[in-house]
C-alpha cells in the first residue's frame, strides 16, 4: 500500500461532502485533500433517472433557494440554469378522512378554508397569546397542539409522514422543524413570526422567487457539476476500510478500491449517514459509536406512475398531497412531478411520485415492484381520477434515507460534539445530524482547516 499526507479528508461524496470540499478549496486553494466515496457514483440520493422521456428522483424533488443555495450554485456557475417549479406547485393537499383537503397557503387563508370548524379557528386566532415554552425535547405533535390546537394533530402527524417517513410524536419540534421553535422563541407566536418573515422577504428581494427549483438535467446535475469541479480529488469506488487517531495528531485511514492504500490526514470529515460513521470510529471510541448508531433512519420506495392528460380527470394542478398516517396504508403522499417541474413528463403526459414506507412499514422499501405498482395506481384511480392503464411505471428504493430526528436529538447532538472534543480534526457533516437539505448541511465539531 502506497501512503500520502493531506490537509483534510472527506469521507463520503454525497452533497454535504461535496459542498464542504468546494468551499474548503475555495477558501485555500493550496489545500492538500480528497473526497472519498464508497459507491461507484457521487451525489448519495441526489440521483436522477430519465426513463422514456419521464424524469425521476431517487431523492428530492427540488431545492428551496435561499442564501446557502444561492452561494453555492454561483460557486460552480449553475444559478442561471437553475430550473423554477411553476406557480401551481404551491398548491397542496392532505388525505384525512378519506378525501384531498387544500391545506392553506397562508395564516389568512388558513382563517378562510374549510379545512378547520368555526371553534378550531377562534382557537387558531388564539396562538400568539399561547406561552412559548414547551419541553426541551417537545415533539412535533405536542407543539402544534399546544400552539394551535387538538384539531391542527392530523395536520402534523401528515407532515412529518409526507416530510420524514417518521411519527409526529417521536420527532422533536426543534431538530425535525427549527424554524417553527425559532418563531415562537423570537416572536412569541408562529403566526406573528411568519408575517414578519413574509414582510422582511419582500423587502429584501422584491421578485418573486418560485417554491422549488431543479436543473434540466434534474437533481443530479448539481452534484455532477460539483464533481466535475474538484476533478481528481473525488474518488469513487473506494471506501474506507479503516480509521485510526495518530498519536502526534490527525489520523491514519485505509482505502479500498482499485489501488488500496494508507494516508493520513490532518483533518476527517465524515460526511457519511451516522450509521456509517458509527462503524468507523468504533474501534477508537465506544461512547462516540454509539450515541451515532442511535440515529433512526426511514427507508422509502418511489413508485411512478405517468399517464396521458386525457387520462386523469382530477386537479393535479400543484405539489401533491401528504398523508395523514393511516389514511392510506402505507403511503405517505404523491407528489405531482410535472404539475411541479413541467419537463418531467413527455409532451401532454403527467407524472406522479407516490411514496410509501417509513418508520412505520420499514418493509416496504423491499415490497414487489408489481405490488408496490398495483397500490399507486389504486390511490390515484381513487384521488385524482387516472382512468385506464398507465403509460409509464418505474419504482425507485431507498434504504436508510431518511434520518429521523427524534426526541432527544438535540441532547445527542451536543453528547457527540463533546465526545469529538476528544479527537481534534474529526468531524461529522451531513442530514443525519440537522437539516434534511441540498446544501449548508451541519458540522458537529469546530476543527477544520
Amino acid at each position: 500500500m502506497a501512503s500520502a499526507a493531506l490537509d483534510l479528508l472527506v469521507v463520503g461524496g454525497g452533497p454535504a461532502g461535496l459542498a464542504h470540499a468546494l468551499w474548503r478549496q475555495q477558501a485555500h486553494p493550496e489545500l492538500r485533500f480528497l473526497v472519498t466515496e464508497a459507491r461507484p457514483r457521487v451525489g448519495g440520493w441526489l440521483q436522477t433517472e430519465v426513463r422514456d422521456g419521464y424524469v425521476c428522483e431517487h431523492g428530492p424533488q427540488g431545492f428551496r433557494p435561499n442564501e446557502a443555495s444561492d452561494d453555492l450554485l454561483a460557486l460552480i456557475e449553475l444559478s442561471n440554469l437553475a430550473v423554477p417549479s411553476r406557480q401551481a406547485a404551491t398548491r397542496r393537499w392532505v388525505l384525512a378522512g378519506g378525501s384531498l383537503r387544500a391545506l392553506p397557503t397562508s395564516p389568512g387563508a388558513l382563517l378562510r378554508s374549510p379545512v378547520l370548524r368555526l371553534r378550531d379557528k377562534l382557537r387558531l386566532l388564539w396562538e400568539p397569546r399561547v406561552r412559548s415554552s414547551g419541553a426541551a425535547d417537545e415533539s412535533v405533535r405536542d407543539f402544534f397542539v399546544r400552539r394551535f390546537g387538538p384539531a391542527t394533530q392530523p395536520y402534523a402527524q401528515a407532515l412529518v409522514h409526507g416530510v420524514f417517513g417518521g411519527d409526529a410524536d417521536r420527532l422533536e419540534v426543534r431538530s425535525a422543524f427549527p424554524i417553527a421553535r425559532q418563531l415562537e422563541v423570537e416572536h412569541g407566536s408562529v403566526l406573528r413570526g411568519l408575517r414578519a418573515r413574509r414582510r422582511a422577504a419582500r423587502a429584501r428581494r422584491p421578485a418573486a422567487r418560485a417554491p422549488l427549483y431543479s436543473f434540466p438535467g434534474g437533481m443530479q446535475q448539481v452534484v455532477d457539476e460539483m464533481a466535475v469541479r474538484l476533478g481528481d480529488a473525488v474518488r469513487t469506488s473506494c471506501p474506507v476500510a479503516g480509521l485510526r487517531p495518530r498519536a502526534e495528531g490527525g489520523f491514519e485511514v485505509v482505502l479500498e478500491g482499485a489501488e488500496p492504500r494508507t494516508l493520513t490526514s490532518r483533518c476527517v470529515e465524515l460526511a457519511v449517514p451516522a450509521s456509517v460513521a458509527a462503524q468507523l470510529v468504533a474501534p477508537f471510541d465506544d461512547e462516540l459509536s454509539r450515541l451515532l448508531g442511535g440515529i433512526r433512519t426511514a427507508s422509502v420506495a418511489s413508485t411512478f406512475i405517468g399517464a396521458s392528460t386525457k387520462a386523469v380527470g382530477g386537479d393535479v394542478e400543484g405539489f401533491g398531497f401528504l398523508a395523514a398516517r393511516g389514511t392510506a396504508g402505507s403511503v405517505l403522499g404523491t407528489i405531482y412531478c410535472s404539475s411541479t417541474f413541467g419537463a418531467h413528463a413527455p409532451p401532454d403526459h403527467v407524472l406522479f411520485r407516490v411514496m410509501s414506507g417509513g418508520v412505520g412499514w420499514p418493509a416496504e422499501v423491499d415490497r414487489d415492484g408489481s405490488e408496490l405498482i398495483d397500490q399507486a395506481v389504486k390511490l390515484l384511480r381513487q384521488h385524482v381520477d387516472l382512468r385506464g392503464d398507465p403509460a409509464f411505471t418505474h419504482v425507485l428504493r431507498a434504504r436508510d434515507a431518511i434520518p429521523q430526528y427524534e426526541r432527544g436529538h438535540q441532547e445527542r447532538l451536543a453528547a457527540i460534539a463533546a465526545s469529538l472534543q476528544r479527537w481534534p480534526g474529526l468531524n461529522l457533516r451531513g442530514a443525519s445530524y440537522r437539516q434534511v437539505s441540498v446544501v449548508g448541511q451541519w458540522s458537529a465539531a469546530g476543527s477544520t482547516p
